[in-house]
């Protein structure tokens, strides 16, 4: 966890931002369905695989993902996970796992590349599943009323109070696991 934070810190940086205001952005994105880890993790890859240029965005891809995940039988850190890596290999057959029709994406994607104002293929794939993606969200409502999002919500809270009691405990290991390793190099 130690080193997603540092490097969530790091990324937050190079888009303007500090990763305690983009870490609240994402907890509001997604409803608090996910762990602060996993929320992290997840910002690191949308960010260092240029998915996402600003928090904002960055926000918009958790909770599309999170949303649509859960509307379709997907825990939200799970799901997260699987839309950064459609979008990161711009999968036309994974669009169906969330609920996004691949044949409409596909058209538009024919569509931007042609018209008069060519797009790149990434580009136009990029906006034509955030546009889908948008639409099938308007379709399937709001996943925060529901038993699996109020269980992801609870399961998210206990794992952060693990979490922030393991880092209370950070400080007294790193000193054990160096004296352990001076032992060892002595051995």
């Amino acid at each position: 966890v130690q080193g997603v934070r540092n490097t969530f810190a790091t990324l937050a940086a190079t888009i303007g931002t500090n990763a305690v205001d983009a870490l609240q952005e994402l907890r509001t994105a997604t409803r608090g369905f996910v762990a602060d880890s996993d929320l992290m993790q997840a910002g690191n890859k949308f960010l260092a695989m240029g998915l996402a240029q600003n928090s904002e965005e960055m926000s918009k891809l958790a909770e599309i993902s999170t949303q649509l995940g859960m509307a379709m039988g997907e825990g939200p850190t799970e799901s997260m996970e699987n839309f950064a890596l459609l979008l990161a290999n711009e999968s036309i057959p994974r669009l169906d796992s969330f609920g996004i029709s691949s044949a409409v994406v596909r058209a538009r994607v024919a569509e931007l590349t042609t018209g008069v104002d060519k797009m790149d293929k990434s580009a136009a794939f990029m906006q034509a599943t955030m546009e889908q993606a948008e639409l099938t969200m308007a379709k399937v409502g709001e996943q925060s009323g529901t038993a699996g999002g109020a269980l992801a919500s609870l399961g998210a809270t206990m794992q952060n109070i693990t979490q922030s009691a393991g880092r209370g405990f950070l400080p007294v290991f790193s000193n054990v696991m160096g004296t352990i390793a001076d032992i060892a190099q002595k051995l």
